[in-house]
Parts: structure tokens; C-alpha cells; sequence
């Protein structure tokens, strides 16, 4: 080991700063419907859930919503897989009741339908 101490060991590594990601203290600015969404969004979520449903997830959903809680847990944010579902759900509802056909949703059933899916 160098005389300047552990920080020198391949051990501590300093983070790489990526260009492209705007860092936490800079603003993101978005397109204005965006941030009306987004607004919408997280009203609807911060109202209490009352109703209680029942969802099926594959083990690979399953496992990306438990590996999405954890990490954002791990930077200190208090959140819950019920949350993230709820965000999910309000997002899905809300781009699908403003374009339709073009949504994510609208899209997805169109090829549901082709396909002779359910």
C-alpha cells in the first residue's frame, strides 16, 4: 500500500460523473405538459388509497419493482412498492384519457388485438 493511505487502494473508487445526466441540484426542465402531469400525478398518489385490489406480477415485475424500491430506499427515499404501483397506474391513466390510440396503453391493446390476444 502507497504511504498516502487507503483512498489510493482500488478499493475506494471516486464516482464517475456522467455527462449527460443533469446532477441532483441541477432543474430538469420539462415540457410543460409533462410537468402537469407529473403535478397530477403525485396529487393523485399522496391521496390515501381506500380500495383494495389484488395484483398478479410476474417473478421478473416482481423482481424490478423490489430492486426499484431498494435502491431508492438505499438513497434515502421513503417509498413503498404500493407507491411506485400507484404512480405507475395514475401516469398510465392519465397519458392513455389525453391521446388515446397513442398512448403506451392504446398502442399495446392494438397489438393485443392483431395478435388475438385477450
Amino acid at each position: 500500500m502507497k504511504s498516502s493511505g487507503l483512498a489510493d487502494s482500488p478499493l475506494f473508487k471516486t464516482k464517475q460523473i456522467n455527462p449527460t445526466m443533469p446532477s441532483r441540484n441541477q432543474e430538469i426542465n420539462l415540457p410543460r405538459n409533462h410537468a402537469t402531469t407529473i403535478a397530477k400525478v403525485y396529487q393523485a398518489v399522496t391521496e390515501v388509497g381506500r380500495e383494495a385490489s389484488t395484483y398478479r406480477l410476474s417473478l421478473a415485475e416482481k423482481k424490478d419493482l423490489l430492486h426499484i424500491t431498494y435502491s431508492l430506499r438505499m438513497h434515502g427515499m421513503a417509498i413503498s412498492e404500493n407507491e411506485i404501483v400507484r404512480i405507475a397506474i395514475n401516469a398510465l391513466i392519465m397519458e392513455y384519457q389525453k391521446e388515446k390510440k397513442k398512448s403506451i396503453l392504446g398502442r399495446i391493446l392494438k397489438m393485443r388485438v392483431r395478435k388475438g390476444g385477450n
